[in-house]
């Protein structure tokens, strides 16, 4: 094997030094590195080898050679930003499974025990290749990047020899037919600038992995894995912009990314116990309403997992004692345990249903800080509340009326029981079709409020649709709360069209006295809401100028059916006042609100009117 091994190395270096082809020179701008453990700053526990980098004497090796991993070797063309974009890949390697193969060094990455190094021969493509570019080769464990090499292209073999013995970059002969890619990866690596990060190697054996502040941990029982696999738990660091989850709910700042390489599932009938601290005190007089769940999500995908519940053993957490795992990774593998372990969406406990408080005083944990899982990424605590409608949504009244169901939404845990949140603020907001909250009675008409949930988890506000509907009447409200599984709700309701088609005051035109006797006027109403509205009535206005003067109205509130109704004759009198002072003679307006009974203003409807006084005007009157 390691002759076959030396024979395709050395068969790769004669090939890189076959050409001697001009090069373009490497853009300005650009900031050359080779990252690794012999070149600063690097993963102190991954290094490349010769002969792609210069041979250091003795090596800076500092841990021991992990080959249980599953690289990927990337070749890509730096951007003006002096960094590669998934749309600048022009090569891929990913690891081979079996044994070291000689025929396949130039199609997959490989792992050769003896030598302690993975290796892959890349075969640069020089009609795709822009001499101007340039190319950094990335090696990758999953996600994470363990290091990279910039690669400057020459076109003489003293060039070569510059480049080599400076050690920034990796240098390539262009023309050259391949170029052997060699590095050594240790244990640890993929913890390098980690925080309370743990890495080891578990195989078929049962094995407990604590990280160093004990914290968390994770048990496997044997014969969970049938190969070793490299596994990492390593907090995730949260604070205002980095959240664990991509959730709506309320999340703890103990976060831990949880790992294995290769990622391949638990075998069948296996789960494994996560153990994670809770930053939640036990003795807080408000902690049995925050029965938190510990679940599991993929990093920037919205949405979270519920793990089933289990004990802890293996961490240290102030104010909860330790456990046992009645339904743990140690467990029996009986049918029961299995069908519990199962996975259950945490979005498949907020189905609306009616609230109820808690019977009986709530555990903050009721079975331990664990879970099982059966697969691994970021692991937290989560306090899963639900926030839905209750009443309200969906009516139909006419324009300006006030619903008469106010809109209500109710707020509640759902762990260990469903129980209402009290006390809480609902933040009401109008969003669509000009709308009015009405607050104290009528005292305050607000376009936000906030309420607080009663003693049954509810809160509610009066909604007012706007009076000018619009073409399709709609009008929308939002209610908020900071966390819940959908913290956000929204109303539609529709306004019906009713309003004054037509209007006449006395004769054509119509002509008021100042200060003299009333007019009788008639007002015909649209009524397109398909149920008769009771208790309308119509308020007068003159309108000259800047003055805006009170001028009688209905004397009775009328009702109307649906389709066209005409007020009651002679119901309507209008009259232009001389007190308050400020009408002349002349032109004016005549303005006509149709009004519901508290007031609420529906439409309003102008006539042109012209004013006269007694014992005529002056002249010149316009």
């Amino acid at each position: 094997m390691k002759c076959a091994l030396f024979s395709v190395l050395a068969v790769s270096v004669m090939l890189a030094c076959e050409s001697d082809r001009p090069f373009a020179p490497k853009p300005p701008g650009l900031s050359a590195l080779i990252s690794d453990g012999g070149h600063s700053p690097g993963n102190p526990h991954f290094f490349f080898l010769p002969p792609l980098v210069k041979p250091v004497t003795p090596p800076p090796f500092s841990g021991v050679f992990n080959a249980n991993l599953a690289p990927v070797v990337q070749i890509c063309a730096l951007g003006s930003n002096g960094a590669c974009s998934s749309t600048s890949v022009i090569r891929q390697f990913t690891t081979l499974t079996g044994p070291f193969n000689p025929l396949q060094v130039f199609d997959f990455v490989q792992v050769v025990k003896q030598l302690q190094l993975y290796f892959v021969v890349w075969r640069p493509d020089w009609v795709k290749l822009n001499s101007g570019v340039t190319y950094r080769i990335m090696a990758l464990v999953g996600s994470q990047a363990l290091g990279f090499a910039d690669i400057k292209v020459v076109r003489t073999e003293d060039e070569f020899a510059q480049v080599w013995n400076a050690g920034a970059f990796v240098p390539l002969l262009r023309g050259a037919p391949a170029l052997p890619i060699t590095f050594r990866i240790e244990q640890d690596a993929l913890c390098s600038g980690g925080v309370d990060c743990t890495e080891v190697t578990v195989g078929a054996a049962a094995q407990d992995v604590i990280t160093t502040s004990q914290r968390a941990a994770i048990h496997f029982d044997a014969g969970s894995f049938s190969q070793n696999v490299e596994l990492v738990i390593k907090k995730v660091m949260t604070d205002g912009k980095t959240t664990c989850h991509t959730t709506d709910l309320q999340q703890f700042n103990d976060c831990y990314d949880i790992r294995i390489t290769p990622n391949i599932p638990l075998n069948a009938g296996h789960f494994a116990r996560v153990e994670i601290c809770l930053a939640l005190d036990p003795t807080d007089v408000d902690a049995g309403k925050k029965d938190p769940l510990l679940v599991k999500s993929e990093p920037g995908v919205p949405g979270v997992v519920e793990l089933t519940e289990a004990g802890h053993t293996l961490i240290t957490c102030p104010g909860y004692p330790t456990v046992g795992s009645p339904i743990g990774a140690q467990a029996p593998r009986n049918l029961w345990n299995v069908a519990r372990a199962s996975w259950h969406f945490v979005q498949g406990l907020f189905d609306p249903e009616p609230l109820h408080a808690a019977t009986a005083a709530s555990l903050v944990i009721d079975e331990g800080l664990g879970g099982l899982t059966g697969g691994f990424s970021h692991f937290g605590w989560v306090i899963p509340k639900t926030f839905s409608i209750s009443a309200g949504n969906s009516q139909a009244v006419p324009a300006g009326t006030i619903l008469p169901i106010n809109p209500r939404v109710c707020y509640a845990t759902t762990h260990p029981q469903l129980a209402a949140i009290v006390q809480q603020t609902v933040t009401f907001t109008i969003t669509g079709g000009g709308g009015k909250l009405i607050l104290g009675g009528g005292e305050a008409v607000v376009d936000i409020a906030q309420m607080p949930t009663d003693e049954t988890g509810c809160a509610e506000v009066p909604w007012r649709l706007g009076a000018a509907a619009s073409a399709s009447g709609l009008n929308t409200l939002m209610a908020s709360v900071p966390f819940a599984a959908q913290r956000t709700q929204a109303f539609m309701a529709t306004s019906l069209p009713i309003g004054i088609g037509s209007a006449s005051l006395g004769g054509t035109p119509a002509t008021l006295e100042i200060g003299g006797h009333e007019v009788f006027g008639t007002v015909s109403v649209n009524n397109g809401t398909g149920q008769s509205i009771l208790g309308l009535q119509v308020r007068g206005w003159v309108l000259q100028g800047s003055v805006r003067q009170p001028a009688g109205g209905s004397h009775d509130p009328f009702t109307c059916a649906p389709g066209v109704c005409t007020t009651p004759d002679r119901d309507i009198m209008i009259v232009a006042s001389s007190s308050p002072p400020g009408l002349v003679c002349g032109s004016a307006t005549a303005e006509l609100d149709l009004e519901q009974p508290d007031g609420t203003l529906l439409d309003s409807f102008t006539v042109p009117i012209t004013l006269t006084q007694a014992g005529g005007c002056p002249p010149n009157t316009p």
